[in-house]
């Protein structure tokens, strides 16, 4: 299955819920690949929604050459990544009009995100507008997988309320 169904299949959800709920307002709180297809979905939404990027890239196609290891050299393995696996979420986010949160570990810490010394969560935050929006170092513990500690919680909290004034569950 290709990013660009996941990706498709929250454009009907989000469409769902806009027909049975027109008042709500929406945020999405997106981990990892879903932090790659949420921000592409995002951008389209209208009223401009709050969104948190916890973990996220803005290139499907290295992210999945980093999990494929030597194999993405291989051209055919290359060619399905480059169809599959990136729906453009760089390209898209410079016109996002909401509030966005981003969450990630401090450099080094995440072997997915954290490549040829590079951090491509900081790299994919730097292309949202300048604005409304937020960058937070995770704990010095913190690698891909791990949970949210009380302070992460408390951050992602108070910036929903910061930017909602729905109640925040």
């Amino acid at each position: 299955m290709s990013l660009s169904a996941f990706e498709e299949d929250l454009k009907r959800l989000i469409k769902r819920l806009k027909e049975d709920y027109p008042q709500a307002k929406l945020a999405f709180n997106s981990y990892s690949i879903g932090a790659h297809i949420a921000p592409a979905v995002a951008v389209d939404i209208e009223p401009p929604i709050a969104l948190i990027v916890d973990r996220g890239f803005e290139d499907g196609n290295e992210m999945a050459e980093n999990l494929a290891g030597c194999w993405a050299k291989l051209p055919f393995v290359k060619r399905k990544l480059l169809a599959e696996y990136n729906v453009k979420s760089a390209e898209k986010v410079a016109n996002f009009a909401g509030s966005v949160l981003f969450f990630s570990p401090p450099l080094g810490k995440d072997a997915l995100l954290h490549r040829s010394k590079r951090n491509l969560a900081q790299e994919f935050y730097d292309k949202f507008p300048e604005g409304k929006k937020e960058y937070v170092l995770l704990p010095e513990n913190s690698t891909h997988f791990s949970s949210w500690d009380e302070a992460t919680q408390t951050k992602a909290i108070e910036f929903l309320k910061k930017h909602f004034t729905a109640e925040v569950a």
